[in-house]
């Protein structure tokens, strides 16, 4: 594995999660993070209620589980929630 490359990727992920904003469309998280290195379905807390959503995750830090996690409504594909670290 070439660790500065993936160094570098990490690091523009943080920068560019900083970019995000509520509301944004599956596609200009796309246009500004590049694919996310995974996906899934879950159950998660939003308020007071939880709803299925959409799960992008990128990673920040090699062997972390944490990273850059942006969540989407099942429903409108719209931005719910951004975690950038």
């Amino acid at each position: 594995m070439d660790y500065t490359r993936y160094e570098i990727k990490a690091s523009e992920n943080i920068a560019n999660c900083q970019r995000l904003q509520l509301g944004m469309t599956v596609e200009e998280v796309i246009e500004i993070m590049g694919k996310p290195e995974s996906t899934r379905k879950l159950k998660k807390s939003i308020g007071v209620n939880y709803i299925e959503v959409n799960k992008y995750h990128y990673s920040t830090t090699l062997g972390a589980s944490t990273g850059v996690d942006i969540y989407f409504s099942l429903e409108s594909e719209l931005v719910l929630k951004v975690d950038c670290l």
